[in-house]
């Protein structure tokens, strides 16, 4: 399983164990407890440009109060993200 990040922080803390002394402690150290139950994980930074889909999904989910499963397709709102994101990736 490979998660990325377009927060430096969240790289680093997860990379070094999982542990905060910031205000932020508390969920460092619940998704430290959900990083442990998989065999090989692995988290790496991304750039901001190349993560418009997880910041419009998880845009959504605040707004609309609640959550979103897709099995085949993904939503229609977020398909032109994944063109952007894609060819951010490519360009690199």
């Amino acid at each position: 399983m490979e998660f990325q990040s377009d927060c430096m922080e969240v790289v680093i803390t997860m990379q070094e164990g999982g542990f905060s002394a910031t205000i932020a402690g508390t969920i460092y150290d619940e998704c430290e407890q959900y990083w442990n139950d998989f065999n090989v994980i692995s988290i790496s930074h991304c750039i901001r440009e190349c993560s418009f889909v997880a910041h419009e999904l998880a845009t959504q989910a605040l707004v609309g109060k609640s959550s979103l499963v897709w099995i085949d397709d993904p939503p229609t709102f977020i398909l032109q993200m994944f063109v952007r994101d894609v060819t951010v990736l490519s360009n690199e």
